[in-house]
């Protein structure tokens, strides 16, 4: 999973409401679980929450971590459990909406985490976290033009923005806008340096690029020497991208459809 998904699992953005936890062994517990997430034993985290749960079952922050944990587990229906209940005991906490929103993409419902996000973009008009979040849903989703909507928004709002670079770059390579991916993979790789999927996103628009270009019977089969440039580059960083389950699973999960998956495999010959 790349930095950038992380984020909207990261517990930095957990805002503990002091209101909520009034009571100090409660808060040390919640510390407990919080730093066992952080140390990745998400499993240890969960049995020190779920006791957390049953002393303060109204605080919607123990939910939220609660809800993390589960999600770094991918126990999805109980961390959307969670989430909800955090959502519903603290509606105004944007981020506990982004969290749901997220964890609900996880778990390949995509209408409802569209629905959560949004629930959060009102309450928050300027959320980049959402609309970065609510830009990969519609990339789930396949609609592309929804897709490039909200990643230019997210832009808008912040122009340094990896992640809505990124997603642009998907989008506007599935429209066969070659400039507007190309730029997107750019800026989102510029941004972030160790990530390998904004080079995949400007290999694969090389590569098709190449082929628009060069239609007809005698269409060549060979590949971009951009796209192997951009390639080469992205397995530098990981060169797990050679085998073919691991390149499936890791570009699926950040975005790729299964045409661009195809496009990767093909610039790498990396047999399906």
């Amino acid at each position: 999973m790349t930095s950038w998904i992380q984020r909207y699992v990261c517990l930095a953005v957990l805002l503990l409401s002091p209101a909520v936890l009034a009571q100090p062994s409660v808060q040390t517990e919640l510390d407990r679980g919080l730093r066992l997430l952080n140390q990745g034993d998400s499993a240890s985290a969960i049995t020190v929450l779920e006791q957390v749960a049953q002393t303060a079952p109204r605080s919607a922050a123990v939910q939220r971590v609660l809800g993390l944990a589960y999600q770094r587990q991918e126990q999805y229906p109980e961390a959307i459990t969670a989430l909800r209940k955090a959502v519903e005991l603290e509606p105004t906490n944007v981020q506990g909406h982004v969290s749901l929103g997220w964890t609900l993409h996880l778990a390949g419902q995509e209408a409802e985490a569209a629905h959560a996000l949004w629930q959060g973009i009102e309450r928050d008009p300027k959320s980049v976290e959402a609309y970065n979040a609510l830009g990969i849903v519609r990339l789930a989703q396949d609609n592309v033009e929804a897709a490039m909507a909200v990643n230019r928004w997210a832009l808008q709002l912040k122009p340094d923005n990896e992640v809505a670079h990124y997603n642009l770059a998907l989008a506007c390579q599935r429209a066969w806008d070659w400039s507007c991916a190309l730029e997107g993979a750019r800026q989102a790789a510029q941004l972030e340096p160790s990530n390998p999927h904004p080079l995949f996103a400007a290999a694969i628009t090389y590569q098709a690029q190449h082929q628009e270009q060069n239609v007809g019977p005698n269409r060549p089969k060979d590949i971009d020497p951009e796209a192997k440039r951009y390639a080469r580059r992205a397995t530098e960083l990981d060169s797990r991208f050679f085998d073919a389950a691991y390149l499936k699973s890791n570009l699926r999960r950040a975005g790729f459809s299964t045409e661009q998956i195809q496009t990767a495999q093909q610039i790498l010959r990396v047999a399906p």
